[in-house]
């Protein structure tokens, strides 16, 4: 038995968060599995846990996560998913 879904988005969600306060103005890359993707893009899109199945996430998807930093706030975009070649 794996992982509860609701456990997985915790925990992805806190390392995401992590990730995006100590790379602050960096260019990172993160490779993952297609589980991890599909949470970081429900995040991202605001996709109730439910429905992440939806996304298609082929062998070697390559996804672009943009995000702006203000004073404020942080904006995230989804720049691109699924993209075929660069």
């Amino acid at each position: 038995k794996g992982e509860a879904l609701l456990d997985a988005q915790a925990r992805i969600k806190a390392a995401y968060h992590q990730l995006v306060i100590e790379n602050q103005g960096k260019r990172i890359l993160l490779v993952t599995h297609g589980g991890v993707l599909r949470i970081l893009l429900g995040l991202v899109c605001h996709t109730p846990l439910p429905k992440i199945n939806s996304y298609e996430i082929p062998y070697a998807c390559l996804s672009r996560i943009t995000l702006f930093h203000s004073e404020h706030k942080t904006i995230t975009q989804l720049s691109f998913h699924n993209l075929s070649s660069v």
